[in-house]
């Protein structure tokens, strides 16, 4: 995943948003949003599955960070910044539930 975060870094530093202000790939403050959500449900399975469960997806977000697909930027989009408060504010409602 590193490799690939440094790939995609290499050739947004050099070319930048697409003309119509996209990210060509998935933005990689994407992959942590998507692996606090994988970690959801490390209690449902053990920790061998849970490990190949972890690793299809790295790899899958590996596979998304370097491809030439066009993703919208998340800020500036009121939507976008009121859904990704309302993900982290559920998210952390669960875990906190979970600790207790």
């Amino acid at each position: 995943m590193v490799a690939a975060s440094a790939i995609r870094l290499s050739y947004f530093g050099t070319f930048g948003l697409s003309t119509d202000a996209k990210y060509t790939g998935l933005a990689m403050d994407n992959n942590s949003l998507a692996l606090v959500f994988v970690f959801l449900f490390t209690g449902f399975f053990i920790v061998d599955q849970f490990s190949i469960v972890l690793l299809v997806t790295c790899l899958i977000l590996t596979g998304l960070n370097v491809p030439e697909i066009k993703t919208p930027k998340l800020l500036g989009n009121p939507i976008s910044v009121y859904g990704l408060g309302v993900y982290r504010l559920s998210i952390t409602g669960f875990y906190l539930w979970r600790l207790y």
